[in-house]
């Protein structure tokens, strides 16, 4: 029933203000990493062999992360890199990376304290996923950029190379000097930031990019005049119930939650599945009770998996429970199958079923 009735106010919705705005396409694979490689992904044959392979002659830089390091142009680059935890990762002698490194210009540009946020604790995840968005596995030199090469990057998010001769670009952002050599990679100067998907969108327009996924959960969140809640500064966590697990309610409460007399509890059940803050699956932490929007409490748990499980629509993978024995999150009885999609506002996790605040689980 939420579904038939949703569908509806959700064409209205984005006819009437969403279709408007310019959006960038989700990253392939959906809510998370994208898994399905396209383009130069690893192991195609293009320098994407084990770590290690490929390693250039004594006295290179040991590290891409030297080659900064020994940059007046890359100071900001790498106090973005320390602040994230990141130097570790990029200075190991084993890996082989290519990193397009955007000058202390590049972020200047950006303006208005743009990554400010991002330097703030809570926010510690979209930074590492911004500095991500610049190194992926391989080592990629001038000579193997070519035209509408994509190259997959390591926050699982995809890039695009476009070349006019002698002009490389990555997104929209010119390449070079390019060939910085180092024993772990290859480095390529450029002159702007690449922005991954996590800063363009929040919550609501994550959402509306996924009807297979959320077109009840969107519906729902208009009729209870939540949207501009959910789309302003935030940060929330949103456990965000699927289609499928709205479909699971019954008719009658369905019905009492779409009329003028359940707009309320329409409010509350919504709100029921937002955290303040950003909850990231790491810092889940078994019997851990959060506060919800709504005011009431909820319960995160960690248990092990039984076994495989995926349930799939035509282009996303939303649930993934791996091999028996891992461990599986949960808000009180739903299990979170899909985790830490990060949105410019918060955090979205996919759960399965709908959470039911204490006055409405009474009903």
């Amino acid at each position: 029933m939420f579904r038939k009735t949703m569908a509806l106010v959700l064409a209205l919705f984005v006819s009437g203000c969403v279709a408007d705005q310019e959006m960038p396409p989700p990253p392939d694979g959906g809510m998370g990493p994208g898994d399905g490689m396209g383009g130069m992904g690893p192991g195609d044959g293009m320098g994407m062999g084990p770590p290690g392979d490929g390693m250039g002659m004594m006295g290179k830089p040991a590290t891409v992360v030297d080659i900064a390091l020994g940059s007046p142009e890359h100071k900001t680059l790498v106090e973005l890199l320390t602040t994230a935890g990141l130097v570790d990762t990029l200075a190991d002698e084993f890996a082989n990376y290519t990193v397009f490194a955007p000058t202390d210009d590049a972020f200047a540009a950006l303006g208005n304290g743009t990554l400010d946020k991002y330097l703030e604790p809570q926010w510690a995840g979209h930074l590492i996923d911004i500095l991500l968005y610049h190194v992926t596995w391989g080592e990629y030199k001038a000579e193997d950029l070519s035209q509408d090469l994509e190259l997959w990057m390591l926050n699982g998010e995809s890039a695009n190379i476009t070349s006019v001769s002698p002009v490389y670009t990555i997104n929209n952002a010119t390449i070079g000097p390019a060939d910085l050599e180092a024993e772990n990679g290859v480095v390529h100067v450029i002159d702007s930031v690449l922005l991954p998907w996590s800063v363009y969108t929040d919550i609501v327009t994550a959402a509306v990019t996924l009807p297979e996924l959320f077109s009840t959960l969107v519906g729902l969140v208009v009729a209870a005049n939540l949207t501009e809640t959910l789309s302003g500064p935030g940060p929330y966590t949103l456990f965000a119930p699927t289609n499928d697990a709205f479909d699971a309610i019954d008719n009658e409460t369905a019905s009492f939650l779409l009329s003028p007399d359940g707009f309320e509890s329409l409010q509350d059940i919504l709100l029921y599945h937002v955290a303040p803050g950003i909850i990231l699956s790491d810092d889940v932490m078994d019997g851990a009770e959060i506060w919800m929007a709504n005011g009431d409490p909820a319960i995160l748990s960690v248990t092990k998996t039984a076994g495989n499980s995926t349930a799939s629509t035509d282009n996303v993978t939303t649930a993934v429970s791996a091999s028996e024995g891992e461990e599986a999150y949960l808000i009180n009885d739903a299990t979170i199958t899909e985790g830490d999609y990060l949105v410019n506002n918060g955090v979205i996790h996919i759960i399965d079923t709908v959470l039911l605040p204490l006055v409405a689980s009474r009903r």
